[in-house]
């Protein structure tokens, strides 16, 4: 077997977005095999940002920060990295292709460009570029992009309306809301409902009463494939072919489409994981 025994992952937000990012910590147990899952608090990422901050300096932590993870280990983000040309991508035969890459469309994501993940994409590659400068090329070796929602299918497990909040008690996850009567909170509380769900799927436990949201549930879903079996990892010529298989692409003037470098998913859900949190000074 080759599996790691640390990662990370990361789902990133717009600067403006106070507390919306996540990072998580995985280590294996090589004696049971289990999955140890850190929710890491006090982070830089979490921080909200207004558009007169000096970059330089929010750079500077960011980047300290997936260095020490680095140094560990692997580190696996939930946003586009490799745009493969967007927005201007060579000789497009799609309309979508103005907007989406192969793997995108494929697994039913958001357009990296779009308004809603826009920011943190744009957040992120400022961070690769300031990371350039110290590593020649570390995508596809040490930093990946993932997409959690496409793994948890790959897993057979439920992976929309899952955007909620769950708690642990009593062996048991359980939406964090139970009631509602408008529309708002009826979608809410169903949202909270599979959440819950997927991690009673999933068997992850804790030892004591733990919240989660699903920006920390993405974080770990991120981090746990650096530390399963690369055997379970989709990726490269699999992924690629997976990618034209799912669009159909057999038209004799159609282009196979290449998949993103440095892109995987999860195809099998680990034994068991139990989550804690802890604070950034833990990796620091």
């Amino acid at each position: 077997m080759n599996i790691n025994k640390v990662s990370y992952g990361l789902d990133i937000s717009g600067f403006s977005t106070k507390g919306g990012s996540s990072l998580v910590r995985a280590e294996r147990n090589s004696q049971t095999d289990g999955i140890k899952i850190d929710i890491i608090e006090g982070h830089c990422f979490q921080e909200e940002h207004k558009g007169k901050d000096c970059i330089t300096e929010i750079v500077n932590k960011e980047t300290a920060i997936i260095e020490k993870c680095f140094k560990e280990g692997l580190v696996f983000v939930d946003t586009p990295i490799d745009l493969q040309g967007l927005p201007d991508p060579d000789n497009p035969y799609f309309v979508w292709q103005l907007t989406k890459r192969p793997v995108d469309k494929a697994f039913r994501a958001l357009s990296p460009l779009s308004d809603r993940i826009g920011a943190p994409v744009s957040r992120f590659r400022n961070i690769r570029k300031k990371l350039a400068c110290m590593y020649s090329e570390c995508l596809g070796e040490l930093l990946y992009e993932t997409y959690p929602a496409a793994s948890l299918k790959l897993m057979g497990l439920s992976n929309e309306k899952y955007k909620g909040d769950a708690y642990y008690q009593d062996s048991k996850w359980y939406g964090k809301t139970q009631n509602g009567r408008s529309k708002n909170e009826k979608d809410q509380n169903e949202k909270d409902r599979n959440l819950a769900d997927i991690l009673n799927k999933l068997e992850w436990h804790t030892s004591s009463k733990l919240s989660i949201n699903h920006n920390e549930f993405d974080a770990a879903l991120c981090a746990i494939i650096g530390v399963s079996q690369k055997n379970d990892w989709l990726q490269g010529d699999d992924l690629k072919r997976d990618i034209n298989n799912i669009l159909l692409n057999k038209g004799k003037n159609i282009p196979f489409f290449e998949a993103p470098k440095g892109y995987v998913l999860l195809k099998k859900q680990p034994k068991f994981a139990e989550i804690a949190r802890i604070n950034i000074s833990y990796i620091l």
